[in-house]
């Protein structure tokens, strides 16, 4: 092979893998938007999950505290007998 020829096969090699190069770019670039929108879709949703945690701790403390309950507890600790 001559001088030239391997000059301008080298070129083609590089022309390709420049080609390669970019397509790897805008794939890791369309990735990494992905990543960032499903993270934040993912902060969202745990957001909204601590809020019903939270609402259903406030709820269960509130039946706890209810009058009815005590009485409620009284009655089954009289019927066990513990009382």
């Amino acid at each position: 092979m001559t001088p030239q020829a391997q000059a301008a096969s080298l070129l083609a090699l590089a022309k390709i893998n420049r080609e390669e190069s970019k397509n790897f770019l805008r794939h890791s670039v369309h990735s990494m938007h992905q990543f960032e929108s499903d993270a934040e879709r993912l902060e969202k949703q745990a957001a909204e999950l601590l809020a019903v945690a939270h609402d259903l701790l406030t709820l269960h403390i509130a039946h706890h505290n209810h009058p009815t309950h005590a009485h409620a507890r009284k009655l089954i600790n009289q019927i066990k007998g513990t009382q």
